[in-house]
């Protein structure tokens, strides 16, 4: 795995800015008697409102004019961000103009923590797919312990330190890391408005998802705008969240040192529905834990929100899509619905007479939401366990669960015995299409029944099943594995680019990645080497 970096870092950093302003309305640092109701419910609302558009309109902005955001988006987020914290310092000694200040910190936080969102995601998803999940894991699992460590400095202080420290600090890490990303990159290269195609398939793939992750929020939204009242609710938020966050990222990194998998986030989802379901049912009934329920919702928002992270920033590397449109779609959904829920949720309590009936109706409304995202998953049947219409998995590729292995050169005759596994002994029908679909190790190998059902599908005649021997053999991911099976079948690049529906520019850097990790250079070199490696697996089965 790499070596975590500054952008670890500065993510960490964000991550903690997040817990002390945005997560849950609150600013737990505050003194106490500055968190009258009024200046509350205005400050989540302004910055929620906030945070929400701006990933709308960098959305729209990528889409039409994306050098603009390549440009001025870190430090405009830096700039907002002090603003903010700034203007809710402000507030607490400036009493006539504490509305005024409160509304103003609650824009300029959104809207610079929203960037700040954007800045980072566009680092991630321009590393290569390895080190960009383990720089947001990373990153991810220090924001827990950093937050925590806030808690052992007095508050008189702690509140100076966001508008001194992090936030400079964060946009510092942010622009030394903005400084390595490759701008000529597919996804950063093209405008998007020249391949409508290719986003309307984005925009198409991934919606349901989102709505998915948006119902968790929505939930957690509405019954954390019944608990507003109370400021233990709002410590219970963040300090769930930020224990989802790490208990989230620290297992995926654990299982990752074993194995290779990968997940997207309907399985996420399958989990996590029921969970936020039986809270919700739990509510009315459980009316003393409220602090502890919306804690626990929080903590399942907090862990499908990762996932949508990491999908966002693999549909960027796989298809060539900016990432600040990808994930600006997708987060732009996710939290106008918890905006949503936050408002039903205020309205319930404000407007229902009685705590059980205002948690009552709270609940049957999360639930109702919760039960129509869930459904909407699996609308058409057929259609959402095809390739088309569902979000790219995460691929999580696993360098230490085998021993490396040498990458054959053309010139041998045979592939080298480390850097093969044994094919299945069943026997063809056909002796002139061997067997490619390797056994499955009975160690951190091990595939899934998903992962095994999606290689039954994809194994239609022998040059796919020679594609799948190179996608095990050399680490290949799935949109490479495409590809390669593609350029093996004489397709040209824009022929590959139309089939796939993405662009040429993406076709020619997934091919370039093929070519590096195969260690070739030209289409008969690849036919070449799936031969060898074809000989080498019939040998290897006529030994077994």
């Amino acid at each position: 795995m790499p070596k975590p970096n500054i952008a670890v870092l500065g993510y960490a950093l964000f991550v903690t800015i997040n817990a002390t302003s945005l997560w849950g309305g609150v600013f737990p640092f505050f003194p106490m008697e500055f968190h009258t109701p009024e200046v509350t419910i205005l400050f989540f609302l302004s910055q929620a409102l906030a945070y929400c558009a701006t990933f709308f309109l960098t959305m729209l902005v990528a889409y039409r004019r994306p050098e603009f955001v390549h440009k001025t988006l870190v430090l405009i987020a830096m700039a907002l961000a002090i603003a903010g914290a700034i203007s809710l310092i402000a507030a607490m000694y400036l009493k006539w103009l504490t509305i005024s200040l409160v509304v103003c910190g609650g824009v300029c936080l959104g809207m610079g923590c929203g960037g700040f969102a954007m800045a980072w995601q566009r680092y991630f998803s321009a590393m290569a797919s390895t080190s960009g999940i383990f720089y947001l894991l990373a990153g991810t699992m220090l924001g827990a312990p950093v937050f925590f460590a806030l808690y052992l400095v007095p508050s008189a202080v702690t509140v100076y330190l966001s508008p001194v420290i992090l936030i400079p600090v964060c946009g510092l890490c942010a622009i030394l890391a903005t400084r390595t990303i490759d701008f000529s990159l597919p996804q950063f290269a093209d405008v998007p408005a020249c391949n409508p195609k290719v986003y309307a398939l984005a925009v198409r793939d991934y919606w349901k998802s989102a709505v998915g992750t948006g119902a968790i929020g929505f939930a957690s939204g509405a019954v954390r705008a019944v608990a507003f009242a109370d400021p233990a609710a709002g410590d219970a938020t963040n300090i769930f969240s930020m224990i989802g966050s790490l208990a989230a990222a620290g297992i995926l990194l654990m299982v990752w040192r074993r194995r290779s998998f990968q997940f997207d986030s309907l399985s996420a989802l399958k989990v996590l529905f029921p969970a936020s379901l039986t809270c919700l049912v739990l509510l009315p009934l459980l009316a003393g834990k409220l602090s502890f329920i919306a804690g626990l919702l929080y903590l399942a928002f907090s862990v499908v929100s990762l996932i949508m992270l990491l999908q966002c920033a693999q549909a960027s590397r796989d298809r060539g899509i900016n990432p600040a449109f990808i994930f600006g779609f997708c987060g732009g959904i996710v939290y106008l619905m918890q905006d949503a829920g936050f408002v039903f949720g205020f309205w319930a309590d404000s407007f229902l007479d009685g705590a059980f009936v205002q948690l009552a109706v709270v609940a049957l409304m999360g639930g109702y939401v919760l039960a129509m995202a869930f459904a909407l998953q699996y609308m058409g049947g057929t259609v959402v366990l095809s390739r088309r219409g569902v979000p790219d998995s995460v691929e999580f590729v696993s360098h230490e669960a085998e021993e490396p292995h040498e990458v054959p050169s053309i010139s041998e005759r045979h592939a080298p015995e480390s850097s093969l596994r044994q094919v299945d002994e069943k026997p063809e029908a056909d002796a002139t299409l061997p067997d490619a679909r390797v056994s499955a190790p009975r160690g951190p190998g091990r595939r899934s029944k998903a992962q095994e059902r999606d290689r039954s599908e994809r194994l239609r005649d022998r040059v796919s099943k020679d594609c799948l021997l190179l996608q095990e053999q050399f680490k290949l991911s799935n949109r490479e594995t495409e590809v390669a099976e593609l350029i093996m079948r004489g397709n040209s690049v824009s022929s590959i680019a139309e089939t796939l529906v993405i662009s040429e520019n993406t076709v020619r850097t997934h091919t370039k990645h093929i070519y590096t990790k195969l260690g070739i250079h030209k289409r008969q070199e690849m036919l070449d080497l799936v031969q060898e490696v074809v000989e080498y697996a019939r040998g290897q089965q006529r030994e077994a």
